[in-house]
């Protein structure tokens, strides 16, 4: 059991920011290669004789492959730059009330 004192959450390390950008690509890979393992098993489930209609398995290997995919590539393009806050105070050129 655990003792009286209440347990601390440890604080992950802080990355620098070389390592964000490189945990954040390596991680886009990783979930393209996903999305191709789930592509490759779902043409080889849907191209199976006789020909069917799409099963559960199916349905959710492509949805799979859909949100692997897309985040995947999200994440191998831009990298950690998805997760930094947006600056709301820049207007853009054409902003009327910027003039």
């Amino acid at each position: 059991m655990a003792s009286s004192e209440t347990t601390r959450l440890i604080p992950a390390p802080a990355r620098s920011g070389a390592g964000e950008l490189v945990h954040a690509r390596l991680s886009g890979l990783v979930l393209l290669g996903l999305c191709s393992l789930a592509l490759l098993r779902l043409h080889r489930l849907a191209t199976t004789l006789p020909l069917h209609q799409p099963t559960l398995v199916e349905m959710l290997l492509s949805l799979t492959a859909l949100l692997a995919g897309v985040s995947g590539a999200a994440l191998l393009f831009e990298g950690a730059a998805l997760f930094r806050p947006l600056d709301r105070r820049r207007r853009s050129p054409h902003d009327a009330r910027a003039r």
